[in-house]
């Protein structure tokens, strides 16, 4: 008789009733009661562990620690938001494992004791299966042990010794195979590279079916060069339209490493920081909402309530595991966001979020807000909460979003922060941003298109000295590292901008829907101000109001250049004018020095001659010059031209014009000029550092106003004061 037949007549003999009486019947008997003990006891051990995972600390504290492990690795691997379990850091449970162990022991004899082999190599291959999808240490092994006990418990099944020692035996391998496969989950394994391609593009085929695509690099800076495009991402509906630039924010970055940013992982979380979010949210603080627990601490203290917009955001070709949302968030409504999670605003739907409505304050950009004095002085209660939470998110912030590279920080601190012109000691929050945004600006130019970085390379050298050109998403990188070598937390994030402009124009027009685009997506920088919160931080040239210094700019060109700054021309000077010791020089040849040191009518009258053909003929010809660089197709000579005549002009109209501040004297130009706008000259400014630094083509009509504002100020300047003052506009000033 075969092995089948065999088989078939133990499974017969298994299900066919036995009589009752006779030595057979009482062997059947008895071994029905050997089994129920057996179930029994196997239950018992069941119910024993069940009961010590709730009732005991310790086998909680392992349970949960383990969960805890299989969920980061599913995490890490599929790139989920999986919140991980309340749990004290250390916390191994090993009371816990062996509770575990029994569990599945237990497991394992039942499916043997009802020869439910199928079962018992479903769950050896699926827990290994699994293991080998988590990238688990001990998978391989454990497949190999697990299918060696399979083997030998389907040989017990087969030949009836279920009852024997060697099926006792058999039931334990399982239980511990079973068990080592599911820990192994947490192991160091790496499967070969196809494998692990194969589950990168399932998980990002699987994350694009459920959430859709767009052109942001989600940190990915060797996909920066694909932003940018026409397809539609966000159609936005204003019910009111904001004072201020809407930055609408998406992936955020908090570590960078090979030339990626990737946000906080799990263990940011855990040990110190374990439950941290869900307290902040039960004292009413949300670091998404920070800005407007700000305020109303602030009106609590009887400061003045702020305004509020609405808008609806529909994602039409958008990301949509974001809610986009911008800094002064107050409501999100019809949206379900991710809780317990630091940095971007993350939809919990399994098919993200598509429409939503955002209540947020109309307030101005918080970069230059200080904290408010109550914060130090305490006040109503709801002051002090806010003090409270917010001191404790600042320790969280300033643990998790400092790290910079030394290679990193030792190259911004030596192309940026030198120490011949960086004082780190007296600069402050303002300060150091100026200096970054000045300094990258000098160091490199913006470009929408740009190459990718290479492999292998450190990212900032590259960018900063060798391809010096970059994007939004190049700029952005470099300034995160600056700010944090300064001790300033900060952070990379990806979204949609709405500048000025285009509210502007909805206000005027009357429209209230925006479709942004892929031209709108953007990166930025954001800083965390102790007191206020995360505020952005623009550093790409062209996409901000700050000020230049420009007397900066010009030493670092000096340098890179390999000269001696001491060398450089004044700032706002142009091109073939005559820097201080050439106006000294120029003084030093007035005809009356000339005639006192002479002592004589004719020496004066031939050295005032040959003076005034001199200056005349220099004056003529630096006139010309300019003229040509006024009048050049190039924008860039043009526009720097244009600028240049205008701090000459204001300077010599007694206008107190700084070039690193050109808008500080706005206030005092109506004095000088009764016939010129305020806003008229804001607006020409802006012009001229959009094309200068921001890389920016003006349009021809724009190209007009900045010359024709020129014109205007030149041809009406005031009356010189005095003879002096005369010779000073046209010799020197060569106006």
């Amino acid at each position: 008789m075969g092995a089948r037949e065999n088989i078939l007549v133990s499974a017969l003999q298994r299900f066919r009733p036995a009589p009752a009486d006779g030595p057979a019947g009482r062997t059947v008997v008895l071994r029905a009661r050997s089994d129920g003990r057996r179930r029994l006891l196997a239950a018992a051990a069941a119910a024993m562990a069940v009961f010590a995972t709730i009732a005991l600390p310790t086998v909680r504290a392992g349970l949960f620690a383990f969960a805890n492990q299989l969920i980061a690795r599913f995490d890490e691997t599929f790139d989920a938001y999986a919140a991980l379990l309340p749990v004290a850091e250390g916390a191994a449970g090993p009371v816990f494992y062996l509770a575990a162990g029994a569990v599945a022991a237990a497991l394992a004899w039942l499916l043997l004791e009802r020869r439910s082999l199928v079962g018992l190599a479903l769950a050896v291959l699926g827990c290994g299966a699994v293991c080998l999808w988590l990238r688990a240490g001990a998978a391989v092994p454990v497949l190999v042990l697990g299918g060696g006990g399979w083997l030998a418990a389907w040989h017990l099944a087969v030949g009836g010794r279920l009852a024997s020692p060697g099926a006792a035996a058999a039931s334990c391998l399982a239980g511990v195979a079973l068990m080592a496969a599911c820990m192994g989950a947490v192991g160091a394994y790496e499967p070969a590279p196809a494998v692990d391609a194969l589950r990168g593009a399932v998980a990002a085929g699987v994350d694009e079916a459920r959430f859709g695509d767009d052109a942001l690099p989600e940190g990915d800076l060797a996909e920066v060069p694909g932003m940018g495009g026409d397809e539609e991402r966000l159609a936005v509906t204003f019910e009111g339209v904001p004072q201020d630039q809407v930055g609408l924010r998406g992936f955020v970055g908090a570590t960078f490493a090979d030339g990626a940013w990737e946000p906080l992982d799990h263990a940011a979380y855990e040990g110190t920081w374990t439950g941290m979010f869900a307290w902040l949210s039960e004292q009413g603080f949300q670091p998404a909402k920070q800005r407007a627990s700000l305020d109303d601490a602030s009106v609590a203290n009887g400061g003045q309530p702020t305004g509020t917009c609405t808008i609806s955001l529909e994602a039409v070709g958008a990301d949509r595991a974001y809610v986009y949302a911008p800094y002064s968030l107050r409501s999100a409504e019809g949206a379900s966001i991710v809780g317990g999670r630091d940095g971007g605003t993350l939809a919990e739907g399994l098919l993200g979020e598509r429409s939503y409505r955002i209540v947020l304050d109309d307030v101005a950009d918080a970069e230059y807000q200080d904290a408010p004095a109550w914060l130090l002085e305490g006040g109503s209660s709801q002051q002090e909460g806010y003090a409270a939470a917010e001191s404790v998110y600042r320790a969280f912030v300033h643990e998790h979003y400092l790290d910079v590279s030394e290679a990193d920080r030792e190259l911004v601190m030596r192309l940026l922060f030198d120490e011949e012109t960086w004082d780190a000691e007296a600069a402050d929050f303002h300060s150091t941003v100026s200096r970054v945004r000045a300094m990258l600006a000098t160091l490199a130019s913006y470009a929408d298109e740009v190459e990718a970085p290479p492999a292998g390379e450190g990212f900032l050298a590259w960018f900063l000295e060798d391809a010096r050109e970059g994007n939004s998403a190049y700029f952005s990188t470099a300034a995160v590292a600056a700010l944090r070598a300064q001790g300033i937390p900060a952070r990379y994030v990806e979204g949609y901008r709405i500048g000025e402009d285009e509210l502007a124009r909805l206000a005027a027009s009357g429209e209230n829907r925006l479709v942004l685009t892929d031209a709108d997506a953007h990166a930025w920088a954001e800083a965390y101000r102790d007191g206020i919160g995360w505020v952005p931080v623009d550093a790409s040239p062209g996409f901000y109001e700050q000020p230049y210094a420009a007397d900066e700019v010009v030493e670092v060109n000096q340098g890179m250049a390999g000269g001696d700054v001491a060398d450089a021309d004044p700032a706002g000077s142009v091109g073939g004018e005559r820097g201080a010791e050439d106006e000294g020089a120029a003084e030093n040849a007035d005809p009356a020095r000339v005639a006192a040191v002479a002592g004589a009518l004719l020496a004066l009258a031939a050295l005032l001659g040959v003076a005034v053909v001199v200056l005349e003929a220099v004056r003529a010809r630096r006139r010309r010059l300019r003229a040509a660089r006024l009048a050049s197709p190039d924008q860039d000579v043009a526009v720097g031209a244009l600028f240049d005549q205008m701090a000459l002009v204001l300077r010599a109209a007694g206008t107190p014009f700084s070039a690193g501040f050109p808008l500080e004297c706005a206030a005092q130009l109506p004095e000088t000029y009764p016939d010129i706008v305020t806003a008229e000259y804001e607006r020409v400014v802006d012009l001229m550092q959009r094309s200068r630094f921001g890389g920016k083509l003006l349009r021809e009509h724009e190209m007009r106003t900045v010359r024709r504002f020129v014109g205007r100020l030149t041809s009406g300047m005031p009356a010189a004061r005095g003879v002096r003052e005369r010779l000073r506009r046209r010799y020197r000033d060569a106006l």
